[in-house]
């Protein structure tokens, strides 16, 4: 192979290669199904956040021992859960690295 042949060939391979790492990645389409699935999730978190931000700055104890703050703190715990999961699966990190 003459030495253009082999100069063309790598510089063709170069392209290539930027051409593909370029690109960036597509977001997956999702149904209509998965849509509201991710919308009413993104409502859930906002909403336990909000919740959250609630039992965090009462200061009434007796609100706070009641079976309805004990429920709340329960579900906000599990969205806490839910959210670090969520986070680990897009990020691609692991939890110790997700602990604020």
């Amino acid at each position: 192979m003459s030495t253009s042949r082999k100069r063309r060939k790598k510089e063709t391979k170069v392209e290539e290669v930027s051409q593909t790492e370029s690109t960036p990645a597509q977001p997956p389409v999702l149904s209509p199904e998965e849509q509201e699935i991710r919308d009413l999730m993104s409502q859930l978190l906002t909403k336990s956040q909000e919740l959250a931000f609630e039992l965090a700055t009462e200061e009434n104890e007796a609100v706070l021992r009641s079976p309805l703050a004990q429920k709340a703190r329960e579900i906000v715990i599990v969205v806490k859960k839910l959210f670090e999961v969520m986070r680990r699966r897009i990020t691609g990190t692991s939890t110790s690295q997700t602990t604020m």
